[in-house]
């Protein structure tokens, strides 16, 4: 048994002040006002002045420590699960990225039997490409993005049970019947990587997309068509007013400066932005020359101070901060409310895929937890009735 006391917790988009949490084994017991509270018989850990939330939710991750999900083997996926594990991560989804469908099926493959090192949960995959628009790739390689076709939907009818979240660009030709046919599986669709105007955008929507791959990063913006004189919203600008779709932010300062964040914040609230890392195999190293996707045919791209970038510097090419760091800029910096900024961390991303027992803490949740100083700076993580601290020394774990 273990009982953290006299911290805030942060809670489905509320705090909650002097409370207290017990845990026994994997799972938390009970919850509630420290004048309630009856000391146990297992270890107390007093956190006073500290927030107590869920472990952060990656729904957009595709690499760290010199690897990426696209190596396809197991060496690759317990890196990038040790390192976002050692950010507060609690479950994520591995992300492949545009490349011939057989690279791609690969990946699934390797993933079949795979268990990870740490205490940490892979939920499935993010496909993020071949399905997007060539005028609008940012990083991904044009030579293989194309439509879908047969094949693909014997590749998503084989992995319906692997596959969690799929980008589709809603211009591409076939985008709304391949759309229908994903969320026939259960499989949450987002848009971006696009071209598209209002009409496709719509259409999409009408077929089951439900939110947007990093807004505000290649999803399509206001525009006129060629020999149209009408001007048509984009797929940015629908996703800022549409109550219905989620958005993805990549919150490192780099992707969305603050001023854009502050507009994301006001039209969609907590309620429909998810945090993501979107997270290269670069992430937790020095500044240098990686490569987007897997190491021997992937994109080759320079990270600088804190961003990765093409070498001709026309587009970014991942991230290389992860989800704590976001959190952190948010609370500390932006002055977004704790429980707001928590919740785009790990709330949103639990409500939109349908994950029980995550994204809260609440009797009868996972204990999976995190330990937030009052910037939002993550100290130490609680995985069942463990204490672990967090520090460079020992940040893979």
């Amino acid at each position: 048994m273990l009982d953290i006391i006299n911290v805030a917790v942060l809670s489905n988009a509320s705090r909650l002040d002097k409370r207290y949490v017990r845990i026994v084994g994997n799972t938390i017991l009970e919850t509630g006002p420290m004048d309630r509270y009856r000391r146990g018989p297992g270890q107390t850990a007093d956190r006073e002045g500290a927030f107590l939330c869920p472990a952060f939710i990656d729904i957009h991750n595709h690499g760290a420590k010199r690897f990426d999900t696209m190596d396809a083997r197991s060496e690759a996926f317990d890196a990038i699960a040790r390192h976002h594990f050692s950010r507060g991560v609690g479950s994520f989804l591995f992300s492949t990225m545009t490349a011939p469908l057989d690279r791609i099926r690969a990946v699934f493959s390797a993933l079949e039997d795979y268990s990870p090192p740490v205490p940490v949960d892979v939920l499935g995959v993010h496909v993020e490409g071949p399905y997007l628009s060539a005028g609008n790739a940012g990083a991904q390689q044009t030579e293989f993005i194309r439509a879908p076709a047969a094949e693909d939907k014997d590749f998503i009818e084989q992995y319906r049970k692997t596959i969690k979240l799929i980008t589709v660009a809603p211009d591409i030709p076939g985008a709304a019947d391949f759309i229908s046919f994903c969320t026939k599986f259960g499989i949450t669709v987002f848009g971006g990587h696009d071209n598209a105007l209002a009409p496709e955008v719509y259409k999409a929507m009408d077929a089951g997309m439900r939110g947007v791959t990093h807004l505000y990063c290649c999803s399509s913006m206001a525009g006129r068509r060629a020999g149209d004189y009408r001007k048509y919203a984009g797929l940015t600008e629908i996703a800022l007013t549409e109550p219905g779709l989620t958005a993805e932010v990549i919150a490192d300062g780099w992707h969305i400066p603050r001023e854009l964040f502050k507009l994301i914040y006001q039209c969609k609230g907590y309620e429909r932005i998810c945090l993501v890392s979107d997270a290269m195999r670069a992430t937790g190293l020095i500044p240098g020359r990686y490569m987007l996707g897997a190491e021997d045919d992937g994109v080759a791209v320079d990270v600088l101070d804190g961003i990765a970038v093409l070498p001709d510097r026309s587009a970014f090419a991942g991230s290389v901060t992860p989800i704590n760091k976001m959190v952190e800029r948010l609370i500390g910096e932006y002055s977004v409310p704790a429980e707001h900024a928590v919740y785009m961390a790990s709330g949103s991303q639990a409500r939109l895929l349908g994950l029980e027992g995550k994204g809260a803490v609440e009797k009868g949740y996972e204990a999976r937890l995190n330990i937030l100083d009052p910037r939002g700076r993550l100290t130490e993580l609680i995985r069942g009735e463990e204490i672990i601290q967090r520090g460079e020394e020992n940040a893979d774990l």
